[in-house]
């Protein structure tokens, strides 16, 4: 199965987070909706980052989210290697 992979490209403040975050919502809430496990992961570079997106990631359409997997490539890699 071949993977497909999108790049978004926009300059800073253009609205590329809330987007990619609507975008990571909509993804769970279908998982969620289907009773199936989900594969969907967003690797960010720094902890402060990732502590951003998880604090943003809630809102009224996600009010919970047990296993977000919001990762830094550290902790991507380690996961991997456990």
């Amino acid at each position: 199965m071949a993977a497909k992979i999108d790049i978004l490209l926009a300059p800073a403040g253009s609205g590329k987070t809330d987007f990619l975050l609507s975008e990571y919502r909509a993804a769970h809430l279908s998982a969620a909706k289907q009773q199936q496990l989900t594969s969907i992961l967003w690797l960010t570079p720094t902890r402060r980052s990732q502590q951003f997106i998880i604090d943003s990631l809630l809102d009224d359409t996600l009010p919970v989210c047990f296993a977000p997997n919001v990762f830094t490539f550290e902790q991507f890699a380690e996961e991997i290697l456990r």
